[in-house]
């Protein structure tokens, strides 16, 4: 999320030359040495091909009411209880904001004026 950072397109004119000078693989191979967390970022096709997702049986299909059969990537983490499904399709934009915003605090007469406003 952007936010309020005046300095982000200074940084990003600095740091994109410099980034585009070496292949993601020659960035993970510099990096990883040195104690940097780093992986690629993969598209979603990328990802569900990778040979360790496969090995880890970590793709679920389900129904999503707007998109119909979709593709994810479970949880990626068994728990002593078991393996954690999908639940539920991811949700549309704003769909929860009024029981998020509930959950945080907001008072009915604030989460009906965000609504009345069309904020969320």
């Amino acid at each position: 999320v952007a936010h309020n950072f005046p300095a982000r397109e200074e940084i990003a004119r600095i740091v994109e030359p410099v980034m585009r000078g070496r292949t993601t693989q020659e960035w993970i191979d510099f990096l990883v040495p040195r104690g940097v967390w780093v992986a690629p970022i993969r598209t979603h096709e990328e990802a569900f091909a990778d040979p360790a997702v496969q090995a880890a049986d970590a793709v679920e299909e389900i129904d999503h009411p707007v998109a119909g059969r979709v593709r994810l990537l479970r949880f990626p983490v068994e728990l002593s209880s078991g393996r954690a499904g999908v639940r539920r399709p991811p949700p549309m934009p704003g769909e929860h904001a009024e029981e998020i915003l509930r959950e945080l605090g907001y008072p009915d007469g604030d989460v009906q004026r965000l609504r009345d406003q069309r904020v969320i």
